[in-house]
């Protein structure tokens, strides 16, 4: 079961950093909020490739850059 390393706002929307596992390639992947689904529901999508301002923001978001 996928582990929750970090989740935060970047840019206007909500960002999380999971942890697949050991035995997974690659391990780490960052998803993306979706929208609010018709019954108020909101899911994850994956996001690749990242671009290098919302990598920054996350990084100064998640305290690892100040």
């Amino acid at each position: 079961m996928p582990a929750v390393i970090w989740t935060g706002a970047v840019e206007g929307n909500t960002f999380r950093v999971i942890d697949l596992g050991v035995q997974i390639v690659p391990r780490l992947e960052v998803e993306i909020q979706q929208q609010p689904d018709a019954m108020g529901g909101r899911g994850w999508n994956r996001f690749d490739p990242i671009p290098t301002n919302v990598f920054s923001a996350m990084l100064i978001a998640s305290g690892v850059v100040t």
